[in-house]
This record gives structure tokens, C-alpha cells and sequence, in this order.
């Protein structure tokens, strides 16, 4: 019986490198037949962009299939969806209950990762998965808990399973503890590898590596970490930002979103004032917020019973989906679109386009959430204190050190408050020394 591997340690200690380096040198062993696939999986977008990359890198020559484990459920259900008792094709809903369409069948994705688990728990599909992809990757697995970590537990006992992990880099307030890892301590007990990386390698700077020590360890560091520079106001913020000009790719990361555009509204305020050139920071929203413009911009509104295509001016993301919606209603014969159908396919499609429409740009600005998996030779961090109060304090050094972490050169704290505060602050005081955004004022000499 295989045994699967774990890799665990900090951020940037090359959990990800030591995957692909195993499932490369277990593809020739494994990998038998022409038709066979290694299956990366992740819980998040972001973090399959990044498996997407380091596979290209690392594993070129080895046939992979990529997809979030919700993708994956999503396929197995459809598949097998008559041994479940599904009549209609399966599409995912955002809705918080499952409920049945015209056309489809409407489930969350945690009833189909419930259901996916059943399936592959099952002798006949389990050894037809086992054998189509003979190797499982998973990066990121300390996100897995609940019906996906059933998933993964399924999977293990008929693939090859690697995963990395980490459990300070759960960023989930609601989940008691970090389930992947106890079962990853679990399967060790029980024979399974489990390697500990503790050498860091994304980043070598020693004021970086003490912040993120002091966060972990959640101890206050006595030595210089990075700069934490204090605003009591929010222009004294995006002024220091306008000001912070270093070389390479530039990050500003925060909590919320709604920190993201406060800065940034008031960044560019300040430019217009001042008669400066603006300056592009590629936003990255939620996949919420982007499907609930989509839906608003398109008119999908569920109190209506059929959906046309809106006569005004649509977005390029808007006529993507649009066309998209029409070409699917045309290949089923249908002369009205019946407004779930419209709606369920404009959820596909922003799930698609959350999953591949991604260019690299040299300034961007997203929350910790949306950093995770990615690195950055500059990183900026907006803290706001009232806007994480209602995280336990832990989370809140999750959220930190999951920003800090982000950074290869430079991490500076932009923290929304005065000196006393910050230092005062259970969690951006565990950085150290804290200054003001701007000294005071130079006094001009006087004349002798």
C-alpha cells in the first residue's frame, strides 16, 4: 500500500520545491501507462496559479491535470452523478442550500465534495481514479477541513499522495485548530513520511525572517524588525506610500478590502492635488465581489424567470460571460433562458476566469487571503486596527505573518494609528520599535 508524504514548515522554506521534486522523481515509478496524469489539486485560485507555475518549472515533461478540489468534486459528481441519484447535470450554487433547476441540479460545493468522497469511497470509482491519476499533488493542504479533507483522506488510499502544509497559514477564524495537519500527525504515527523544513529560502533578510519568528512564536522582538511607521491618519498613509518608490515588484497588501480601496482612494486624492501623474495599482477583487458586479451589471436577478442579454454597454467581462451564456442555451434548443440557467452559467464562468485570467503586473493590491501563495520583492502592509477587531488575536497574527512572509527584500507596516497604539497593538507591537509616518517639521534657523 503506498504511503503518503507530507512536507511542512514556515512560509518561504520551499514546502512547494520539495513537492514537485517528489512527484518528479516518483513519476517514472507510477506513471505506467500513456494515459495516466499526476492531479495537483488546491483549495484556492491563487494557490493553483502558483502550482500552474512551479509545475511548468519544475515537473515540464510530466502530463498533469490541474484543478481546485471543488473543480475535481464538481467532475467526479457529474460523472458518476446516477449512483448518487442525480437526474440533471450538476451545477455548483453560491446559494446557501441545494435546491433543483429545469435543466440542472443546483449543490453547494461542500455537498459535492460530501458526495465525491462517497463516490471514491467506493471500490469501482476509487481504483478508476486511483488509476487515471497514480499521483496526487496538493499544495497549500492546510487549507483542506471538512468535507474536503474527506476527499483528500479518500484519495489517499488508492493514490499516491504528496502534500505540503503549514498551519499558521490557515486563515480561517471558525476552524478549531488545523484538521490536515492532526491527520497529517495522524498518518505518521501510521508509516507515512512526513519531512519538517526549517531553513528559510524565499527570503534571507534578517529583519524580515525576526518579524515573522515574532509573529509565530507570537513574542515580542527585541531586536529591529522591519519598519512600522504610524499614521495617525489615513493621508498620512497613502502619502507614505506615494513616497515609497523601491525597485522590483511592489505589493500593498491589507486585511479587508475595504482598507485596500480607502488607501487607495486617498493615494490618489493626494497625486490629484498635488497634479502628479496617476499611478496603476492592479486590483484584484474577491470572486465574490466580482460575480455580484457581473450579476448586477448583466441584470441576473433571480425574481425574474427569463434573462435577455442587456441592451446597454457591457463590460469585456460582461460580453465574455454573456456570449457565453448564449452559445450554451443555443447548443440546448432554447428559445428564452431561463434566468437559473443564465445565473449558474454566469457562476461558471467567473469561476474559470477567477482560475486563469491572471497577468503579471509591477504594482498590485490585494488582501492577505489573496497574497497567499505568491511572493513579491516589495511588500507594503495597510493595517488598520478596527478593521480586524472582530478576529481572535491569533488570527490576527496569521493575517500579519502571512503578509510579511509575502515579502523577498523590503516589508514595511503602514499602521492606522499613533505611536502609543501601535506599540500597545497584542499583535504589530510583537514587530518592535514603531515611528512616526513623518517627523515634525523642520524649524528654519534664524538669521545671526
Amino acid at each position: 500500500m503506498l504511503q503518503p508524504a507530507f512536507f511542512l514548515g514556515h512560509a518561504g522554506t520551499g514546502k512547494t520545491k520539495e513537492l514537485m521534486g517528489a512527484t518528479r522523481e516518483s513519476t517514472g515509478k507510477l506513471l505506467l501507462d500513456k494515459q495516466q496524469r499526476v492531479l495537483a489539486l488546491s483549495v484556492m485560485h491563487g494557490a493553483i496559479r502558483r502550482l500552474e507555475e512551479k509545475m511548468r518549472e519544475d515537473c515540464r515533461e510530466v502530463p498533469t491535470v490541474i484543478r481546485t478540489i471543488d473543480s475535481f468534486a464538481l467532475t467526479v459528481v457529474n460523472r458518476w452523478r446516477g449512483a448518487m441519484g442525480h437526474s440533471r447535470p450538476i451545477v455548483p450554487t453560491s446559494e446557501d442550500s441545494s435546491f433543483e433547476g429545469p435543466f440542472q441540479s443546483h449543490l453547494t460545493f461542500t455537498r459535492i465534495c460530501e458526495e465525491a468522497a462517497i463516490l471514491i469511497a467506493s471500490s469501482t470509482v476509487g481504483q478508476l481514479i486511483g488509476f487515471s491519476y497514480p499521483i496526487v499533488v496538493i499544495d497549500e493542504f492546510q487549507d483542506c477541513h471538512g468535507a474536503k479533507l474527506d476527499l483528500v483522506k479518500q484519495l489517499a488510499k488508492h493514490c499516491q499522495l504528496f502534500a505540503a502544509a503549514d498551519d499558521f497559514q490557515l486563515l480561517e477564524d471558525g476552524v478549531e485548530g488545523c484538521p490536515s495537519v492532526n491527520w497529517i500527525r495522524e498518518a505518521h504515527e501510521l508509516g507515512a513520511r512526513v519531512v519538517t523544513l526549517t531553513k528559510p529560502h524565499r527570503c534571507s533578510i534578517a529583519a524580515i525572517v525576526k518579524a515573522s519568528v515574532a509573529l509565530r512564536t507570537n513574542t515580542r522582538s527585541l531586536q529591529t524588525t522591519i519598519s512600522v511607521y504610524c499614521c495617525p491618519v489615513i493621508v498620512m498613509a497613502a502619502t507614505k506610500l506615494t513616497f515609497h518608490r523601491p525597485g522590483g515588484d511592489f505589493a500593498l497588501i491589507s486585511p479587508t478590502h475595504r482598507d485596500i480601496t480607502n488607501i487607495l482612494r486617498a493615494h490618489d486624492d493626494w497625486l490629484r492635488r498635488k497634479g502628479r501623474v496617476p499611478v496603476y495599482w492592479r486590483r484584484e477583487a474577491s470572486k465574490q465581489e466580482e460575480t455580484t458586479g457581473l450579476m448586477k451589471e448583466m441584470a441576473l436577478n433571480r425574481a425574474r424567470k427569463v434573462w435577455r442579454v442587456p441592451n446597454a454597454p457591457l463590460s469585456p467581462t460582461a460580453l465574455r460571460a454573456a456570449h457565453f451564456i448564449v452559445k450554451a442555451s443555443k447548443l440546448r434548443g432554447l428559445s428564452e433562458i431561463p434566468m437559473s440557467f443564465a445565473v449558474s452559467l454566469a457562476q461558471r464562468f467567473m469561476s474559470t476566469r477567477a482560475l486563469w485570467h491572471h497577468r503579471a503586473v509591477k504594482r498590485m493590491a490585494l488582501t492577505v487571503h489573496g497574497a497567499k501563495n505568491r511572493e513579491f520583492d516589495n511588500v507594503v502592509i495597510f493595517w488598520s486596527p478596527h478593521s480586524v477587531k472582530g478576529w481572535s488575536e491569533e488570527m490576527r497574527r496569521r493575517l500579519l505573518y502571512n503578509a510579511v512572509t509575502r515579502a523577498k527584500r523590503t516589508c514595511v507596516v503602514l499602521y492606522l494609528g499613533d505611536e502609543q497604539s501601535c506599540l500597545d497593538d497584542p499583535v504589530v507591537g510583537l514587530l518592535g520599535s514603531a515611528e512616526p509616518a513623518f517627523g515634525p517639521p523642520k524649524r528654519s534657523k534664524r538669521a545671526t
